[in-house]
């Protein structure tokens, strides 16, 4: 079973375990209903913020999203949250689009934000019946949440492997193992990180040899040696 107060303490985003905290103390405390609540808020937060970085790094299609955030910013509140609300609407689908999730993830986080609005809002349910989440929703929500986004960088999927293909056949390339190792491998998932070393193992840039590979198709500095993050085990 999911240690869910470790990956708590995992959560990427500093300024963002504070929320995820409380939605674990609602959880040990009994209260499914503001555990539920408060992951959904938590899972907006984060793929707003991990957005805002993709964007600041030149990523086109968090634009809009980015736009519509600063613009909410910037707007008396009684305007501010109908923008929100429509960005939140919209959200899943761009952070598929983003590949921060895939379509998995992304169902299983269109769950937690259904149950989310049965529990915020209970009139909505036939015969205004209140809706009462079990416990056991509310663990697999949260560890749903911190699996699949709460606990990874701001990282993407197969777009990440082509940037570090054009990055080594780049012609101003230097190979850089602590820069590599920061951009394309401490902050990608590891089931893109297993493709950025699959990748960097095959490649090589052409008309010139800032890394080599040897016989055994591994990677090489100008020193020789195998990036310790590139060795095969």
């Amino acid at each position: 079973m999911i240690d869910l107060e470790e990956r708590v303490n995992r959560v990427f985003n500093p300024d963002l375990r504070p929320l995820v905290s409380e939605a674990y103390r609602c959880y040990v405390s009994g209260s499914a209903r503001g555990a539920i609540v408060l992951t959904w808020t938590a899972i907006c937060a984060d793929l707003i913020a991990k957005a805002q970085i993709l964007h600041e790094e030149g990523e086109s299609h968090a634009k809009d999203l980015v736009a519509d955030v600063e613009r909410a910013q910037g707007s008396a509140e009684s305007e501010a949250i109908p923008i929100m609300l429509a960005l939140e609407k919209t959200l899943l689908d761009t952070a598929e689009k983003l590949e921060l999730i895939d379509f998995t993830q992304r169902k299983q986080l269109e769950r937690i934000r259904d149950d989310r609005h049965l529990c915020a809002h209970p009139s909505i349910r036939p015969l205004g019946e209140l809706y009462e989440p079990t416990m056991e929703y509310a663990r697999a929500h949260l560890a749903a949440a911190l699996e699949a986004v709460l606990i990874h960088p701001p990282s993407q999927g197969r777009k990440i492997v082509d940037s570090f293909l054009k990055h080594v056949v780049d012609p101003g390339f230097v190979y850089d193992t602590e820069y590599l190792t920061h951009t394309f491998f401490d902050r990608v998932r590891p089931s893109a990180r297993a493709k950025v070393v699959e990748a960097a193992a095959i490649r090589r840039p052409r008309d010139r040899r800032p890394c080599d590979q040897d016989q055994a198709g591994e990677v090489r500095g100008p020193d020789g040696q195998v990036p310790a993050q590139l060795r095969r085990t």
